[in-house]
């Protein structure tokens, strides 16, 4: 869990860091890095998507549901929902096919509602 800790602060900060800018913040495609270290957002606890999820809310950071790598994941969009943290979906389109297909986004927030 330090690892996890560590992963959460970082975002943390940096949300924190760029909010204090004039455009408005982003997060993308966040925890897509866990499944290529070998850890999966399953691994993080609920208290460390509830600080997660704290900080997106009182920076005003666009919480990214991303279609093409699924993620964040239900139990973490349901984090950020409870917390008040705005999100926005994102295709993250390489293909002009691909671009305005949420099938995946529907289905993560389906189940985060549920």
């Amino acid at each position: 869990t330090e690892l996890l800790d560590m992963l959460i602060g970082a975002l943390g900060m940096a949300m924190k860091a760029v909010a204090a800018g004039p455009a408005t913040v982003q997060l993308a495609h966040c925890f897509s890095i866990l499944p290529k270290i070998g850890l999966s957002e399953a691994d993080l606890s609920d208290a460390q998507l509830a600080d997660w999820a704290a900080v997106a809310e009182s920076t005003g950071t666009l919480i990214e549901v991303n279609e093409k790598w699924g993620c964040p994941g239900p139990r973490a969009v349901r984090a950020a929902i409870a917390a008040g943290a705005r999100l926005v979906a994102a295709s993250d389109a390489h293909l002009a096919t691909e671009v305005g297909r949420y099938e995946r986004v529907a289905d993560i927030l389906a189940e985060a509602r549920a």
